[in-house]
């Protein structure tokens, strides 16, 4: 088969998998099922000709987590004055709680019980209730209403008006507002905040009425509650997202990552064997390379990491090579490499976006912990080399994939559920990482291996040491 061949088959499956993402895209989805639209919809199923002109919902939430719907919906159209029928109205309305799509629940099904349904003119009136809308945390109230558990499909303001109201004495905590991004939000996604008030205001007249694509939650309590307690709570809320997000995406690629760093380990401890090694010049050398390449290869800046990880490992390595002969010094040069990363990377930024926070810069040093980690793997190797046995395997071990879930768990979104392709860029990235590791392991395990043998392995957990 032709290399020709093969690309064309590798690009057709990322077409595929592409095309496959677009169409699986979610949705907005309804504020309120038995709302605009959405009531329209039910109505025309069964035969009647309205138009909803103006519609509003109240959602009273209780202290205990339910919330009692009131909603009203002004009609026109042909069937208007049929359908403001007792029984006809009465039939409409349950189907559209029943039925309906949109709030109060849009992911999962959820027990609604009808209350009352009331005419009044063009009017139809229906009170509902829900006996989930929210859960109580940390002495808080979080209503999930608006948040889709990862999905972001959107949320589609096709009513006139739609308030939440807490329960009796709560005030809302937190900001809904904050979570909308106004630069691309029509200026109704935006929510109104008065004391226990949330309020939204849309359109039913449009096709699809106002959307705005952030999830967000609510969350009440009593004025004087600390603010940890609501940050607490609603981490804990979208804790099972991020945890589902660990599962599909950072384990699957662990096995990957493992795997092509055995085959580092085993490529790196036959080149020793040889009477080859690593000289920590070299590892510098590469470093240099790494930095001379960032404004030359396309999207270069991701090359800024790896140069500080070989240039401080490599530096220090022919300052104080004693440094790569302990595990503590490995790791203080893990540590010292990744400050350097987030160094390099703000003073980047600085130069050409702009200051760069606290927060990004922290993260994109996280991302190369698996790298940096190839330091303590390289102990880990030269204490196997040493003595054999299994701890030092199992702690070698350990490191590597500690350093790849945690790098994985910060990359991952923590509130939302990316596309599947994160899946190949992750991949991608645990390639990457198992490969740039390589001098690094090579680096401490052959300068542990310019001492002693014995000396070698004293500082890997669990292993004796014999002086040669």
């Amino acid at each position: 088969m032709s290399r020709r061949l093969v690309a064309l088959g590798l690009l057709a499956v990322l077409a595929a998998v592409t095309a496959a993402g677009a169409v699986a895209s979610p949705q907005p989805d309804p504020v309120c099922r038995a709302c605009g639209s959405s009531f329209a919809d039910v109505a025309a199923d069964r035969g009647y000709d309205v138009a909803v002109t103006n519609s509003t919902a109240t959602v009273r939430v209780h202290a205990n987590g339910s919330a009692t719907w009131t909603v009203t919906n002004r009609l026109d159209g042909a069937d208007a004055d049929a359908l403001t029928e007792e029984d006809a109205a009465e039939s409409v309305a349950r189907a559209a709680v029943r039925e309906g799509h949109g709030l109060p629940h849009v992911y999962e099904e959820g027990p609604l019980t009808v209350e009352s349904v009331a005419v009044g003119g063009r009017s139809v009136t229906v009170r509902f209730t829900d006996s989930d809308a929210g859960t109580r945390r940390l002495g808080t109230l979080v209503v999930d209403y608006f948040h889709s558990d990862g999905v972001q499909g959107g949320w589609i303001l096709d009513i006139d008006e739609f308030t939440l109201v807490g329960p009796s004495g709560a005030t809302v905590l937190n900001d809904p507002a904050a979570a909308i991004d106004s630069e691309y939000a029509p200026p109704e996604a935006t929510p109104a905040v008065d004391g226990g008030r949330v309020t939204w205001h849309g359109s039913p007249g449009q096709e699809h009425g106002p959307v705005f694509y952030e999830d967000l939650y609510v969350v009440y309590g009593d004025s004087e509650t600390d603010g940890w307690r609501v940050a607490g709570a609603t981490a804990l809320t979208t804790a099972p997202i991020w945890l589902g997000n660990l599962g599909s995406f950072v384990v699957p690629t662990a096995f990957v990552f493992a795997g092509l760093l055995f085959v580092v380990v085993a490529g790196v401890d036959g080149l020793l064997s040889s009477g080859r090694g690593v000289h920590p010049k070299q590892v510098a050398a590469l470093g240099g390379l790494a930095v001379a390449a960032v404004p030359v290869v396309p999207n270069g800046r991701w090359l800024v990491g790896i140069a500080a990880v070989y240039l401080v490992a490599g530096g220090a390595g022919t300052v104080a090579p004693r440094l790569l002969r302990s595990l503590r010094g490995a790791a203080a040069l893990g540590v010292a490499s990744l400050v350097a990363v987030g160094g390099l990377y703000a003073g980047l930024e600085a130069v050409l976006d702009g200051p760069v926070g606290f927060g990004p810069t922290a993260e994109l040093a996280v991302y190369h912990l698996p790298v940096a980690a190839g330091l303590l793997v390289g102990r880990s190797l030269a204490a196997y080399r040493a003595v054999g046995g299994l701890r030092p395997v199992l702690f070698g071990a350990a490191v590597a994939l500690t350093g790849w879930f945690v790098a994985g768990a910060v990359y991952v979104p923590f509130a939302s559920t990316p596309f599947g392709l994160v899946l190949f860029a992750m991949g991608f990235g645990a390639v990457a990482a198992a490969i740039a590791a390589s001098p690094l392991v090579a680096l401490a395990a052959e300068r542990s291996e310019a001492r002693a043998t014995g000396s070698s392995a004293a500082d890997v957990p669990g292993e004796t040491v014999a002086e040669s």
